[in-house]
């Protein structure tokens, strides 16, 4: 139960904060971030990459030409991903979704960029306390073939506090426009 207020508090403020940014300072943060995601060997080596639709001044994710992008759509309890291909349509919470649904198999996606509120040095996350990446990542990730955890966001979101539960899965990377941890 502490855990969950402790999340609840970091989520509160971090997010506050987050909502302050101007398009102009997501844009260039988002830039940076792009270019430190490019410029990794696993990135550059991928070719599927389940990327997320950017809400409340997340970054922005940019994608490539020469790469196949899919998306989570919301259904029920879960998040499946969906190929992008050029149209969307808005979802459940009013996020946009591929359309139409062309279902892929998160497993044979290379990479999985994933949006955060927060996060620590132990690489543990705080989304927006729905669980949905919750229940995904740790559907897969004792699998042997699965994709890399790789959490987005913004070198203000870390923060100092450890609270990670039993139903908390570690990132395997979170990339900010300043720092790669790993």
């Amino acid at each position: 139960m502490i855990q969950i207020c402790i999340k609840e508090k970091i989520r509160k403020k971090i997010l506050s904060k987050r909502l302050t940014l101007s398009s102009e300072e997501v844009i260039y943060l988002s830039n940076k971030i792009n270019t430190k995601i490019s410029q990794l060997e696993d990135f550059k080596t991928s070719t599927r990459i389940g990327t997320y639709i950017s809400i409340k001044n997340e970054p922005i994710i940019e994608r490539c030409a020469n790469k196949k992008y899919a998306s989570p759509k919301v259904l029920k309890d879960e998040i499946r991903f969906i190929k992008i291909q050029k149209n969307f349509k808005k979802g459940k919470f009013d996020i946009k979704e591929p359309y139409p649904s062309i279902y892929c198999d998160t497993n044979k996606l290379d990479i999985l960029l994933i949006p955060l509120i927060a996060f620590n040095a132990r690489l543990e996350r705080i989304g927006f306390g729905r669980g949905y990446y919750d229940k995904l990542l740790s559907n897969i990730c004792f699998q042997d073939k699965r994709p890399l955890f790789w959490g987005i966001g913004y070198e203000f979101q870390k923060v100092d506090e450890v609270f990670g539960t039993d139903l908390d899965i570690q990132l395997d990377r979170v990339i900010t426009e300043k720092n790669i941890y790993e």
